[in-house]
């Protein structure tokens, strides 16, 4: 439970944080940046590894090179479902989730979550 909250705050600053840095991504208020970090972090433990398990195959054959095409999928999803998460066109994608996945990572790392 513990790793849990510390996931779900990880992934509201990194959320922040690419609010900040880029204008392709935006939250509108503090509420969807709660709530983009709730459903981002359901979706990265929920549907992200049924995507992974059922695109085995075409992850095996790119060398694992599709990942990157789940994970921009799962970020999709949440700024589809979110309302206040809107992400400008490829580039909002694209650089968020890289932008989100390096600060989730380097945070995680520091605080020593699993």
């Amino acid at each position: 439970m513990k790793n849990a909250i510390i996931k779900f705050i990880v992934t509201g600053l990194s959320l922040f944080v690419a609010d900040g840095l880029l204008d392709s991504v935006t939250l509108v208020d503090t509420k969807s940046l709660l709530l983009a970090a709730i459903v981002l972090g359901l979706a990265n433990a929920i549907i992200r590894p049924i995507l992974i398990i059922l695109t085995l195959p075409i992850t095996l054959v790119t060398l694992g090179l599709f990942l990157i095409a789940v994970n921009l999928f799962v970020y999709w999803l949440a700024s589809y479902l979110v309302p206040g998460f809107e992400l400008a066109g490829w580039n909002g994608l694209i650089l968020g989730a890289l932008v989100t996945w390096i600060v989730s990572w380097a945070l995680e790392g520091i605080l020593g979550v699993d």
